[in-house]
């Protein structure tokens, strides 16, 4: 049992990169490649109904990757310009794939059992239910992130929830909480964010022009140019 646990693990985990390669390119003219993103979908929600591996794990996972892929729609906009959460139109949203998210969280949550994909299903869920960005439960989103990075202590965790408590307490406290993260455009860009809203606006300009350097995909080069010119 134990073996079979470890190798489901590791075919989350595989899925998991293979949905984040279709959802955000590492390289290259496309940043979105749904197929990899559908593909990705199928195979979590196969995982999770099939009766070895149908888990409360895999119910999270299948929960995570569908909420999300809810928003491929609008990860770039009309003129190729990549769109950050707060910028995409949410009426766009996929609402059937919202609901199929949800009933696989709820699913997820038989058991005792509260891994990774748990908290990561959760976070994504607020992001689907939330009507706006300002209305979205950032301050618990945040408590999240926390738990989160006791599992998973990765730079791009710490990233994510720096925004999360930005959100939350404002921009002095999202930078403070800011790790430096190399080679990561959108470390940069966010950095660049909260000094804006602080009025450091010349040392915010350094930082979206790094953002822009280090900019992967051709959308996210054109929405760090945009950040970079206003």
């Amino acid at each position: 049992p134990d073996a079979l646990a470890e190798r489901a693990e590791a075919v989350r985990t595989a899925l998991y990169l293979m949905f984040n390669e279709g959802y955000s390119a590492s390289s290259g003219d496309a940043l979105v490649h749904p197929e990899l993103c559908v593909e990705a979908v199928r195979l979590a929600r196969a995982l999770a109904q099939h009766p070895v591996t149908a888990a409360p794990a895999s119910d999270a996972l299948a929960a995570l990757l569908t909420l999300t892929a809810a928003r491929l729609a609008t990860r770039v906009g009309p003129d190729g310009v990549a769109q950050l959460l707060e910028d995409q139109p949410r009426a766009l949203w996929d609402g059937g794939l919202i609901a199929l998210g949800l009933a696989h969280l709820e699913r997820s949550a038989r058991g005792d059992e509260l891994t990774v994909w748990h908290l990561r299903a959760e976070i994504a869920s607020l992001h689907a239910l939330a009507a706006s960005t300002a209305e979205t439960e950032w301050r618990r989103i945040a408590s999240i992130y926390d738990e989160l990075l006791e599992r998973d202590p990765s730079p791009v965790v710490r990233l994510a929830r720096a925004v999360a408590v930005g959100r939350a307490d404002g921009p002095a406290a999202g930078l403070a909480a800011l790790p430096v993260i190399e080679g990561n455009p959108y470390g940069e860009a966010a950095r660049g964010a909260f000094l804006t809203e602080l009025g450091r606006h010349d040392e915010a300009r350094r930082h979206f022009a790094a953002a822009l350097a280090l900019a992967r995909t051709e959308p996210e080069r054109r929405l760090m140019e945009r950040r970079l010119s206003k």
